[in-house]
């Protein structure tokens, strides 16, 4: 391989989610690398009365997605007081926002995660990302489904999909564990929520407007005013469509072709009013760089942080998705 193709698809999001490890969703009986499901972990309830265990979802879609430097919720060490600029949260801060969707119980055994670390180091005027928030650990007990809103629904309403999340899982991992093991109904839109929140802090934390360097003011959002000069500025990252007009025919794997690239020829087109719904207001109120705005970009810049919010928007793509099937005909001989 080239050094110039190193270089692109060791900053590719997408090569990043095949290259992922691959694990079973047992409703679906799909074996996929791990980006293409969601995790849930088996937590305690904080009232120590509640002796069952509840399915939450785990942090795979949250690591990583917000940049080093912006403000972020940090749980205080209990023996110290003092809480750092520089720490990163632990998980239950990272989805504090399923809070607000419905009481989504914390595990009270998540270590809190100290001492993070820049996001970037210049060398050679080239930015690289040499530290990553892999100290989240797994639960002790974790579990996969697909990671489709119309699968984790069929969940929440039914008791035997329940069960066959936990099939052949024995050995030390499952001793101790109680039975009764419970599954919010509402779990599809409790998750859709933190994905949706999420996301849109992220994108306000990238906005000119937020940021406090202003030197390059459009670092890693650009505002463009056609689909024409949309594909002259993509280069291979992806285009954020605020519709001004509501749509019935919503595509939402929309893609773009750009003419003449050598690398990124297609590149997606996320449809942030379908993605984010109700995010998309707080975006616009929150960041002037969406007020007004119909077309940016996201620029495919390189950072882990950068990477795992292409991967979170795409994420959100394919758990909103219903695929049509097409009806086979029969074959006339």
């Amino acid at each position: 391989m080239s050094g110039q193709f190193r270089r692109h698809l060791s900053n590719n999001p997408y090569a990043e989610a095949l290259m992922t490890p691959m694990r079973w969703c047992k409703n679906t009986n799909a074996i996929l690398p791990k980006y293409f499901l969601q995790d849930f972990d088996l937590v305690k309830h904080p009232n120590p009365e509640q002796k069952e265990v509840w399915y939450a979802p785990g942090p795979q879609s949250f690591v990583n997605v917000m940049p080093w430097n912006a403000p972020r919720p940090v749980e205080q060490d209990e023996t110290n007081t003092n809480t750092q600029k520089d720490e990163t949260p632990d998980m239950t801060s990272q989805t504090k926002v399923s809070a607000k969707c419905g009481g989504f119980i914390e595990d009270k055994e998540t270590e809190e995660v100290e001492n993070a670390r820049p996001e970037e180091l210049e060398e050679d005027g080239e930015s690289t990302e040499d530290w990553r928030e892999d100290s989240h650990r797994a639960g002790r007990y974790v579990t996969y489904a697909l990671s489709r809103k119309s699968l984790i629904e069929q969940i929440g309403r039914s008791k035997s999909l329940q069960i066959r999340m936990r099939a052949q899982r024995n050995g030390m991992a499952t001793r101790g564990l109680p039975e009764q093991r419970i599954f919010r109904p509402d779990m599809d839109e409790v998750l859709l929520k933190m994905m949706q929140r999420q996301a849109a802090d992220a994108l306000i934390a990238r906005s000119y407007s937020n940021r406090d360097s202003k030197k390059d003011p459009h670092k890693f959002i650009i505002p463009v005013d056609s689909w024409e000069e949309a594909q002259k500025y993509v280069a291979g990252g992806a285009i954020l469509y605020i519709p001004t007009e509501p749509s019935d025919d919503m595509n939402n794997y929309a893609t773009l072709d750009v003419e003449g690239a050598n690398y990124g020829a297609k590149v997606a087109v996320h449809d942030l009013n379908f993605l984010l719904g109700d995010e998309v207001e707080r975006l616009k109120q929150e960041s002037e760089d969406f007020v007004g705005q119909e077309l940016l970009i996201l620029k495919n810049y390189r950072s882990e942080s950068m990477r795992s919010l292409f991967l979170l928007l795409w994420r959100l793509q394919g758990y909103l998705a219903e695929p049509q099937i097409e009806l086979i005909e029969p074959r006339q001989y």
